[in-house]
């Protein structure tokens, strides 16, 4: 089990993401440089709980001019650990999946939601299952870390993956999210919105 906040695995190099995959991992294989830079959106104000989370989410387009639109994955970490807020794409006019124009991060978010914080639910999976599989499937990601609604009988937690090209297509991007879906099928379908709003 991790028992800090972030898990760094950026030098792994593992090439493919499944057997099933090559055509997909040929062409779009995570290596995890870490000076690759992103472009994505991140709030420049840092919340220190779920409910100053919302609040500050419902402002973020009034920010515009203070977000940061470009990072490489560790800067991405240490900005989440401060408690940024952030969008895993670059989007520009608004903030909807109309307003696409570019990702080259992954991030599948495991909420494990269950009816009851002690009921023991067959779809819960724990980050140490998660970082199991990802290895027997040499799926690379660039870190992993837990979010403000993680307890220890419920796990709640993110990976974070980058790809090797960016994408330019909405449509490309939730198939390419949809090949990790195929090896994590407990994840948050919501990761399919390139324009999801998440909180550290």
């Amino acid at each position: 089990m991790i028992q800090t906040k972030l898990h760094i695995n950026i030098k792994s190099q593992s090439r493919v993401i499944n057997s099933n995959c090559r055509k997909f991992a040929s062409k779009y294989s995570r290596r995890n440089k870490g000076n690759k830079v992103h472009s994505l959106i991140i709030d420049c104000v840092p919340v220190k709980d779920k409910d100053e989370g919302v609040k500050t989410i419902k402002t973020l387009i009034k920010r515009k001019r203070q977000w940061t639109t470009k990072a490489t994955a560790q800067e991405l970490s240490w900005r989440i650990q401060l408690g940024h807020t952030f969008i895993w794409s670059y989007l520009e006019g608004g903030l909807t999946a109309n307003n696409f124009v570019s990702s080259s991060l992954l991030v599948l978010d495991f909420d494990n939601k269950i009816a009851k914080e002690s009921t023991v639910d067959s779809r819960h999976i724990s980050i140490a299952q998660v970082l199991t599989r990802a290895c027997e499937y040499s799926l690379e990601f660039c870190f992993a870390y837990t979010t403000l609604s993680h307890s220890d009988t419920t796990h709640k937690f993110r990976l974070v993956f980058q790809l090797q090209k960016t994408v330019t297509d909405v449509n490309q991007f939730k198939l390419l999210i949809g090949q990790l879906f195929v090896v994590f099928p407990e994840v948050d379908t919501g990761c399919q919105s390139a324009e999801k709003k998440v909180l550290w």
